[in-house]
C-alpha cells in the first residue's frame, strides 16, 4: 500500500465506544469520501464497555438522528 500497489484501498472501522478519530485531510470542510452511519450498540458491545444496559436504552432513544438527519 504504500508504494501505491494496491490502491485504492478502503478502512472500515466499526468502534462501539465512539472513541475512533480518522482525520479530514478537508478540514473544516467535509470529507466527500467519508461515509458513515449510526448504529445502537448491541448488548454485548455495551456490556463490553462496562455499562449497565438497562440505563443506555433511553440515550439511545435521545441520540437518534432525526428525519434530517441532524441528532436530537
Amino acid at each position: 500500500m504504500k508504494d501505491g500497489e494496491m490502491l485504492p484501498f478502503h478502512i472500515e472501522l466499526d468502534d462501539p465506544s465512539g472513541n475512533s478519530f480518522i482525520k479530514n485531510p478537508y478540514a473544516p470542510s467535509e470529507d466527500p469520501q467519508l461515509k458513515f452511519k449510526y448504529y445502537n450498540r448491541s448488548i454485548e458491545q455495551i456490556k463490553a464497555m462496562g455499562y449497565n444496559p438497562e440505563n443506555t436504552f433511553e440515550e439511545q432513544k435521545q441520540n437518534e438522528p432525526a428525519q434530517d438527519g441532524k441528532v436530537l
